[in-house]
């Protein structure tokens, strides 16, 4: 199965696969999960017009999500594949483009085509699409507001954008989104309506496209995992995985430490 993506269910009961070229999403039972035996039960598979480029279960199990090349977001029963809606969405999702709601009752697209969009989860109606300029979108818990790749913060409701962080990069909400953390070439947390507040750097390359890709920020704001893209693209190895610690001072400002 030649694919772009790969994604598992958070019980490990399923993962799916999306195919390159003509799009086709395939649903696999991991046995080992159900009968403890090191198998695996290929249980349905089901169309998307282009590349299959982001693949996201439902928290409860029961549906599978699929962005594809054809900028139409799929949502599939996990049961037997049936086709529940499709959304237009503008553009294929990004490596960080479908976030779920806090309250899972939507689910958000960021777009190769820079745009944003809220998708009703039960009935497919998109309430709002923004163009946002650049990629990747990411959530609130508190509901409020969602942040693109470049630092604009849109709110949820209208989908208009009324503020921008700095730099471009991977972006977290934290301490009841008081702060955004950014995990890049530094690792900065800021204010959501724009000052910085604390940095540090990562020490990986600042060379064309050596930019994190992709970060992981605990619940609690505390840790930090940040990884970089392309480590050999000039001269030796760079730094590929920064890992820091995040202290928040008794009047919630975060420090940075080591």
């Amino acid at each position: 199965y030649e694919g772009l993506e790969v994604a598992m269910s958070k019980d490990g009961r399923y993962f799916a696969i999306g195919t390159k070229g003509n799009g086709v999403v395939t649903l696999f039972e991991n046995n080992h999960a159900v009968n403890g035996t090191a198998t695996v039960t290929q249980k349905w598979q089901m169309p998307c017009t282009g590349q299959v480029r982001k693949i996201v279960f439902s928290d409860d199990g029961q549906h599978l999500y699929a962005g594809s090349g054809d900028m139409f977001l799929r949502k599939f029963k996990i049961s037997d594949g049936t086709l529940v809606w499709k959304a237009y969405t503008g553009g294929w999702p990004f490596i960080n483009g479908l976030k779920f709601s806090t309250d899972s009752a939507y689910i958000y697209t960021g777009t190769k085509s820079f745009d944003i969009t809220k998708v009703n989860v039960l009935t497919g109606e998109v309430t709002w699409s923004a163009f946002t300029g650049n990629l990747d979108v990411y959530n609130s818990s508190n509901g409020r507001y969602v942040m693109d790749f470049s630092g604009q913060l849109i709110n949820n409701s209208t989908g208009t954008i009324v503020g921008k962080i700095q730099p471009s990069s991977q972006k977290a909400f934290a301490y009841l989104d008081d702060f955004v953390i950014s995990g890049d070439r530094g690792i900065d947390i800021y204010h959501p309506f724009g000052s910085l507040h604390a940095t540090r750097s990562t020490y990986m390359d600042d060379g064309s496209g050596e930019q994190s890709q992709y970060n992981w920020v605990d619940s609690t704001g505390t840790k930090i995992v940040v990884l970089a893209r392309d480590m050999v693209s000039n001269g030796p190895p760079k730094n590929g995985i920064g890992c820091w610690r995040i202290t928040p001072t008794i009047n919630r400002y975060p420090t940075l430490d080591s």
